[in-house]
């Protein structure tokens, strides 16, 4: 995470602090351009969430807790959200999302 700003840092940290206190998550990564050192100051900070169980009202509790934090620190955090029975899925394993996050994904 050494290319992002202090403030990017702080909003993940907080972002992931909640996530883990509120809802339990189980792996929080930040992934994408950002995480590669490719990203800009309008690119978006993109966060694999692995959740206990996943379900409409949660995503939105999550959606509405990714704004909020994003709102605050001025940056664009863009939460995926997956149970942790989503990634034992063996076509999920091997899907080019899920790939890309094992390979690139820093754990915040």
């Amino acid at each position: 995470m050494r290319n992002l700003t202090t403030i990017e840092k702080r909003a993940l940290t907080d972002f992931r602090d909640a996530l883990v206190a509120d809802f339990g998550a189980v792996d929080v990564r930040l992934f994408g351009s950002r995480a590669r050192g490719e990203g800009d100051e309008e690119s978006d900070l993109d966060v694999f969430i692995v959740l206990p169980r996943v379900d409409w009202k949660l995503e939105k509790k999550i959606y509405g807790l990714s704004f909020d934090i994003s709102l605050k620190h001025a940056v664009l955090i863009s939460p995926i959200l997956y149970s942790q029975s989503d990634i034992e899925n063996p076509s999920i394993l091997i899907s080019p999302l899920y790939q890309t996050v094992q390979r690139e994904g820093i754990k915040i």
